[in-house]
């Protein structure tokens, strides 16, 4: 790899003048000008949500809580994930902006500038120092490094992992002068600029130590080993105050890394052409209903665009081809370096077969890397340098060739950089949801829960993904800047451990069904919540639940709101229009509740460890359960607590976890040995101490059973949504086989084309000739043609449309197909055509009474054999379209409902390790209409209604004699003369009616009725007391027709709907009949009555429990048994089915008989310090027996608690807090300490002080006198090794066919016509159907062949320094010195003004030196080419 000191640069003789100086002065003033006026152009007044949101807010404080490794207030007790990376030096610049009361956007709008200032001027000097091009070759190379798409993609979103790149060029600037002698200098002073990092994004960072690297890896001998000798240190000493927190941070942190984006997600983008024109960014293609960052969005699909970063592209990759001088194989080799890492695990295009490992290796050892797009400054810096260097070659050969434009060169660059440009500057590059300042609601909420502590933690709901509200999207929740007290919110990455992400999952699903009763304060309690910040400021959209529904919850489970802050917002205040049917109105910013759970995060007492008892499965069982705490079984330190209760779940379900969701987290349930989908190392939150592969997860884990003959599968399921779609998991394959006629099967994706779906059985079924299927046309695809297939043939059957076959059920349209004969082990349907756009198909039975069937049941774990409770509840999915408002008043909305996974009943089997009698109770909802009894008056006063809106008890007309103006009955939207019949007993005289509907219900009130007693009709208008006026009558029963309404429509993001005819309650006027029941009042449904609940085939008698207030809002009751069951040894089925009236949703088999006991204590504890990181309790008495100290904040090894110099034993209870076990006779003071803390600090204090030394040491250093850049140490063969290998690895089989393709026309010299031609096909390919049209041209097979093409000649091409490569264009091209010009008039190379990279002082540095006089151009640089010497190959070492 070595070869001899080869000549330095040639430079031009020509002295700079003065008017040079100031020409090069005046470049950069103009440049720095027109940057500064770029960043504050974009959306002025507005704050981008950027990177913290605590900059923007208080600085300050943020960086004071950023000195401590943990914190106690966000998620249930955190460590800070790279927070003290905010110490230096984005967090002082905003903290100074700040103090001096600069505006938030305007100091936001500053650092972006200082971002592009940085990183155009350190490219800029780079490329003068290299001494490559000329003034305005690098000038345009310089903006193309600044304004590259990865630098406007992420400028107005994580502005901190772009200021790296914008630093890197600084870092390898004083390397490039390095020679014998100045190495120590040179290593200082890029230490130095190492140091300007910061560590807000740790890889990143890292990255741009990679170029610095190679630089000096490629130099001669005598300075790589003495400059990297001293460069090691000085990185040492620049990022150890950075380096050990992060180790820090990786030795305690909750594995959070396994929990976001994985692989095969961050890498989908990265081809080698996205690579090559920068834009890998994969988050920049996401767009929910419009872009995330509208920048990256622009530069992503604008075609123009494309082909302007494709040109750039191709340019710098000619100018590399065509490389000279001592730079040569370090951009060479930097660009496919870059390239490697960029497209490390990318699967699409020209990705070799060995892209799935590396793929898997991201998701595991490699995790921290996964992101690799930010490896994009190697690639980038690189092609910049490319650029600046072939700009004056192509012009040069233009001028050559007589052309008429020889400037066409620079300015097709230029115009390609603007066109780059003006995409996102147009759109602007602050990413979506900018806001003018947080609303004073947030920092109100926060004061008042500061003057109001009550010892727990506060809860935001509802959560989501980020931080969306109707005022702006921050990203960070925007409580975070103003708490001073514990909070907590389930969002898209969650930081605490995974347990809790687990309770607080369950906690959402739960919150978004509207219900929230003794299970959510139980699993409040867990968590260590006391009050919850309802967030009614909350943009909504998929996946997240209306503010009013939360409330709902919170209602339910009797939670008080104690204060509220802001204005009304949501809804709408025109009577005329309804937001989604009524389920958005208007509501408080802000408001707090507060929930009697009792539970607080420090600890009041030791607890009797005798009453601790053990779970199986997932905390967030045992946290709904209530039981007091518990040890998770599979955790080694559970043994301590073996006497107290045992509970057993059905929780850590085998599922698929979304991770880029906080809500409708779980896919399907799937059976032991069933595959999961995503090739992720990791699939849910697993709890510690399981991991995911390991005998000890599938012990702990709940999985599917198939108990049927057939298992189905299909080629996809709603149940595994597409993006964008919603989550149906009642929609999997083998629904389409089982034997209920309300369940199917739903493809997912956007195309019903193509879709299948198949059974298969293990023995041979004869089929009949014909098969009977049944489609939901109303809802999925109107199907015109499938294919039946079996394991001999196939049979393709056309299937009229239901529109045309005459008055037939569309959501349940049967056809009769024609079979394939013969036995078969499996039959599959294919979609072949369909006749709308509707995305998806559903097929809800394929041939009941001939096709075997499928069914599935749940199996709980083995380990919970000699569970004392077993608990057991059907999936949170389900989503009733009702919710009840704080009037009491029932508001509904159709497009909210949603059936449920389990919506038939449960079925559970598990193992029973011995006989015992068990209690059993559990919760019920009520189901469709025939509820309606329930609610019916008992002294024979009826209401029956011609239709009604939703199939709930709620709207029920039976609610329109109760008295009650709250409660109603609602027509059908669309029936033109919805109709009431009252009957009574007996003869009732009146003289009129009045309908009385409360104001808060939604819908159109009757305005003109027509009133039919005994035959004769009577129409009447409405007034507006609700008074009808009649004549004097006597009857038993009328009628009431409404003919018109008052208006209003219901309005939504897919447009609006008609809204249902309401009626709340209707009167005689005259003879009335009492009032009705009460919402308090009790609904039993006797022993015998209820749901079934069969135990091993038994049927239990069961009876239900609830009131007429939960009847009517979908509420639970209670279901139980009438008598206590027998549960014998060996496996015990459970299975539950629903009655006329209620469906069970939970059950809870109780074995302890009169063993139970509330949780005792074995001492009071007394808090006297409590602090982040220190903490000290007195226990006021001595333990009588050993207890548990349970501090309800996230288990993280680093916390540590003595008493008496007795370091007390760490346990994790309820599968995420902290505890300790207390010995018997423990007294005194136990101190907590969170032992990482010390070193924490110790490593910051120790690498600032590194980094002050760093920087005495360079500025103290001698600079030396030399300029020119040291001499390269890479023979051309070793580089085309190198180099050539690294585009292998890049392509596999293509790059070594794109290699030879290049060799090819290298052989038969036409490498100088292929290259130009490759890049003009490049460029057509890529753009004919960009990403995101289906089969991207710039992402396939194609348009990466030609990038690596176009990057082997790069690499292949010997430029000037070898023999002619075509017969035309290469010699005049090799003739044509680098510094070229553009025709200007002026000799040479004319410089910026650069101090350090005048001819006067490049003259002066080497006086005497003959063999770089000997190179210096002495005649015009675009003279014929016998006026120039001739310069022989450089010689190989």
């Amino acid at each position: 790899m070595e070869r001899s000191d080869r000549a330095a640069p040639r430079a031009a003789v020509t002295l700079s003048d003065p008017a040079d100086r100031w020409r090069g002065r005046a470049d950069r003033w103009v440049v720095s000008l027109f940057l500064i006026v770029f960043a504050f152009v974009q959306r002025p007044g507005w704050i981008a949500g950027d990177t913290k949101l605590d900059l923007q807010v208080d600085p300050a404080s943020f960086l004071t809580r950023g000195l401590s490794l943990w914190d106690p207030l966000g998620a249930a007790g955190q460590l800070q994930n790279q927070a003290y990376g905010y110490l230096f030096p984005m967090g002082p610049v905003f903290a100074l902006g700040d103090l001096l009361g600069v505006e938030p956007w305007v100091r936001q709008r500053l650092w972006w500038a200082l971002i592009l200032l940085v990183a155009w001027h350190g490219a800029h000097r780079v490329l003068g120092r290299l001494d490559v091009g000329d003034r305005w070759s690098r000038l345009v190379a310089a903006f193309a490094y600044a304004l590259a798409p990865r630098m406007l993609m992420g400028l107005g979103a994580v502005s901190s992992e772009i200021w790296p790149m914008a630093v890197a060029p600084w870092i390898l600037l004083p390397l490039l002068s390095a020679r014998a002698g100045s190495e120590r200098s040179a290593a200082l002073r890029s230490g130095s600029a190492i140091l300007l990092l910061g560590a807000v994004n740790a890889v990143a960072s890292l990255v741009t130590l990679v170029l610095p690297l190679w630089w000096i890896l490629t130099r001669v001998r005598s300075v790589r080993l003495r400059l990297l000798g001293w460069w090691i240190p000085a990185v040492v000493a620049a990022t150890v105050w950075w380096i050990g927190p992060l180790i820090l941070l990786g030795r305690y942190s909750p594995p959070f890394l396994d929990w976001i984006e994985s692989a095969r997600v961050t890498t989908a983008v990265a081809s080698p052409t996205e690579a090559l024109r920068g834009t890998t960014q994969w988050l920049a293609g996401i767009n929910t209903g419009s872009p995330v960052w509208p920048a990256g969005w622009s530069t992503l699909t604008d075609r123009n665009a494309i082909i302007c970063g494709l040109v750039l592209a191709a340019f710098g990759v000619f100018g590399l081809a065509k490389a000279e001088g001592p730079w040569v194989w370090f951009a060479r080799g930097g660009l496919v370096i870059g390239l490697v890492a960029v497209t490390f695990g990318h699967a699409g295009g020209v990705a070799p077969p060995w892209s799935g490992w590396e793929a898997d290796l991201l998701d595991r050892a490699l995790a921290p890397f996964r992101n690799n797009h930010k490896f994009e400054p190697i690639v980038r810096l690189p092609l910049a340098i490319g650029l600046a260097h072939g700009l004056p070659l192509a012009t040069a050969w233009l001028r050559r060739q007589g052309a008429p434009w020889p400037r066409l060169a620079l300015f097709s660059v230029v115009l390609a950089l603007v066109g780059q440009t003006a995409a996102p500057a147009l759109v602007s590059v602050v990413q979506r949801g900018p806001f003018l300042a947080v609303p004073d609601a947030w920092s109100e909420a926060a004061q008042w829960l500061g003057d109001h502590p009550d010892g727990g933690r506060a809860l935001v709901l509802p959560g989501g993904n980020s931080s969306a509200r109707v005022w702006g999207e921050p990203r960070d929740e925007p409580i975070q800047p103003f708490a001073t007290t514990p909070w907590a919110v389930r969002d898209g990455v969650p930081l605490g451990s995974a347990g809790a992400t687990r309770i607080l999952t369950a906690i959402e699903a739960r919150v978004a069904q509207g219900r929230g009763g003794t299970t959510l304060v139980d699993e409040l309690a867990s968590l260590g919540i006391t009050r919850v910040v309802l967030a009614g400021d909350q943009q909504l959209g998929p996946g997240r639940t209306p503010p009013l529904v939360a409330r709902a919850a919170l209602v339910d489970a009797n939670a008080v709101s104690v204060a509220a802050f802001g204005d009304f917002v949501g809804g709408s205040s025109d009577p005329a229009r309804a937001v989604d049917f009524g389920l958005q109105r208007p509501v408080r910013e802000v408001e707090i509740f507060d929930v009697d759970t009792g539970s607080r995060i420090a600890p009041a007492d030791v607890v009797d460890l005798r009453a601790v008892g053990r779970y199986t499965a997932g905390p967030e069982g045992a946290a709904r359960v209530g039981l007091g705490p518990l040890l998770f079984a599979a955790d080694p330190a559970s043994d301590v607590a073996r006497l107290g209760t045992t509970l057993a779940t059905d929780t850590l379900q085998r599922r698929e976890s979304s991770f880029s969701s906080a809500t409708d987290v779980s896919g399907p349930l799937l059976t032991a040995d069933q595959a999961y989908g995503d090739p992720r190392s990791v699939h849910d939150y697993w709890p510690a101490p399981l991991v995911e592969g390991t005998a000890s997860l599938t012990d702990q884990q709940t999985v599917a059973l198939s108990t049927g003959a057939a298992r189905a599968t299909a080629s996809s399921t709603l149940a595994l949504p597409g993006l964008g779609q919603g989550r149906e998991l009642d929609s999997d394959a083998w629904r389409a086989f089982d034997t209920d006629g309300d369940t199917g099967w739903r493809s997912s994706g956007y195309s019903a084309t193509g879709q299948w779906v198949e059974a298969t059985w293990s023995t041979p079924v004869t089929l009949p000739d014909a098969i009977d299927v049944v489609f939901d046309a109303k809802v999925g695809a109107d199907v015109a043609a499938v294919t039946l297939e079996t394991d001999n043939a196939s049979v393709r059957t056309p299937i009229s449309s239901p529109d045309t076959t005459g008055d037939v059920d569309p959501s349940r349209y049967r056809v009769t197909l024609k079979a394939p004969p013969g036995p078969a082990t499996r039959l599959r349907l294919i979609v072949d055509a369909v006749r709308n756009k509707r995305p998806t198909v559903r097929v809800m039975d394929i041939g009941a009474g001939v096709v075997p069937r499928a069914s599935t049941t749940v199996r709980l774990p083995a380990v919970g054999a000699t569970a004392d409770v077993v608990s057991l509840a059907s999936g949170p999915d389900e989503r009733p379209p009702c919710i009840t408002l704080a009037s009491e008043v029932l508001t509904c909305s159709p497009s909210r409902a949603r059936a449920g996974e389990e919506d038939n009943g449960i079925r559970r089997v598990w193992t029973a390790a011995a006989d015992r009698t068990m209690t059993l109770t559990g919760t019920v909802t009520p189901r469709g209409v025939d509820a309606d009894r329930l609610l019916a008056r008992l002294d024979g006063v009826t209401a029956t209604a011609t239709s009604r809106w939703l199939e709930v008890a709620g709207l029920s007309p039976e609610l329109t004699v109760d008295g009650d103006p709250k409660t109603y009955w609602a027509s059908s939207p669309t029936e033109a003369r919805p109709a009431l019949t009252l009957t009574w007993p007996g003869v009732r005289s009146f003289t009129g009616l009045t309908l009385s509907t409360d104001p808060d219900v939604a819908g159109r009130r009757p305005t003109k009725v027509v009133v039919t007693v005994d035959g004769q009709e009577y129409t009447r208008d409405v007034d507006r007391d609700g008074l009808v006026s009649l004549p004097a009558l006597s009857a038993s029963t009328l009628e009431i027709a409404v003919v018109a309404t008052t208006r209003q429509q219901s309005v939504t993001g897919l447009g609006s709907a008609p809204m249902p005819v309401v009626i709340g309650d209707v009167a005689l006027v005259g003879d009335e009949w009492p009032s009705g029941p009460s919402m308090s009042a009790p609904i039993v449904v006797p022993c015998g009555f209820g749901p079934t609940v069969q135990l091993n085939g038994a049927t239990i008698a069961t009876e239900v429990n609830t009131t007429r207030q939960a009847l009517i809002a979908g509420l639970e009751g209670q279901v139980s048994a009438c008598e206590p069951m027998r549960v014998t040894a060996g496996q015990v089925s459970v299975q539950t089915l629903p009655s006329a009236e209620f469906i069970v949703r939970s059950l809870l088999l109780d074995g302890r008989g009169g063993s139970s006991s509330g949780v005792g204590s074995v001492a009071a504890v007394r808090v006297t310090q409590w602090g982040s990181t220190e903490r000290a309790l007195e226990l006021a008495t001595r333990a009588g027996s050993d207890g548990l100290l349970i501090v309800r904040e996230n288990f993280i090894p680093g916390w540590q608690a003595r008493i008496g110099g007795l370091e007390l034993k760490p346990v994790t209870v309820d599968g995420w807090a902290q505890g300790w076990v207390v010995p018997t006779g423990a007294q005194g003071t136990i101190t907590l300490t969170f032992a990482p803390q010390r070193p924490f600090l110790v490593v910051l204090v120790l690498g600032g002080i590194a980094g002050l030394v760093l920087l005495v040491m360079a500025v103290r250093g001698r600079v030396p006198s030399a300029r020119e850049v040291t001499p390269e140490g890479v023979s051309r063969r070793a580089g085309v090794v190198l180099t050539s290998v690294a585009v292998g690895w890049i392509g596999g089989v293509a790059g070594l066919l794109a290699l030879a393709v290049v060799q090819v026309a290298l052989r038969w010299r036409r490498l100088a016509v292929a290259l130009p031609l490759a890049a003009a096909g490049w460029v057509a390919w890529a753009v004919s159907s960009p990403w995101p049209a289906q089969g991207a041209t710039n992402r396939d097979l194609t348009s990466g062949f030609l990038a690596l093409v176009l990057v082997s000649a790069a690499v292949l091409w010997r430029g000037a320094a070898g023999a002619p490569m075509g017969p035309a264009l290469d010699p005049l091209l090799d003739q044509v010195p680098a510094e070229g010009g553009y025709g200007d008039g002026r000799q040479g190379r004319q410089h910026d003004g650069d101090p350090e990279t005048t001819g006067e002082d490049r003259q002066a540095q080497h006086p005497t030196d003959r063999e770089h006089q000997r190179h210096v151009p002495q005649e015009d640089p675009v003279a014929d080419p016998p006026e120039i010497g001739h310069r022989p190959p450089a010689q190989d070492a």
